[in-house]
């Protein structure tokens, strides 16, 4: 099974009931409406099939925005960057807004806003840390 199906169910629920519904109009010999019906099905077969693969691109890039985001929760310097996170947080709830209306190519995008928004907050937490470091050195022993 495609890695991306599970976000296209509403398409694979309808090409599988206008298959019976063309095998319906086979039984009853209307062969002109049956092949018109399986038509209608490749072009669909052929656009979700794209859906599918949009849908594992932000899949996956879903997972590396959260993992990224829990890293920089675990370093407990979260607070230095708490405003770019917050940005993290909406793009996130943008994006699952998108994918309820199977937009993963819009919701994708948000994602990689998303990142780029971690890779400044993994900025921010890296020069924080280099800051005191510097105050530690300047204490006197």
């Amino acid at each position: 099974m495609h890695a991306g199906a599970s976000g296209i169910t509403e398409p694979l629920t309808r090409m599988r009931a206008d298959l019976l519904f063309a095998e319906g109009r086979r039984n009853a010999r209307e062969y002109v409406t049956a092949g018109n019906v399986c038509k209608s099905i490749n072009e669909q077969a052929g656009k979700a099939l794209v859906l599918a693969n949009q849908c594992e691109a932000y899949k996956t890039r879903r997972k590396e925005v959260t993992d990224k985001q829990s890293d920089l929760v675990a370093t407990g310097y979260q607070a230095h960057a708490a405003d770019v996170l917050a940005e993290v947080d909406t793009l996130l709830i943008s994006a699952s807004a998108k994918e309820l209306l199977l937009d993963f190519e819009g919701a994708t995008k948000d994602l990689d806003g998303a990142m780029d928004r971690c890779m400044r907050a993994q900025n921010v937490i890296d020069n924080q840390k280099v800051v005191e470091g510097w105050s530690n050195e300047a204490e006197p022993a």
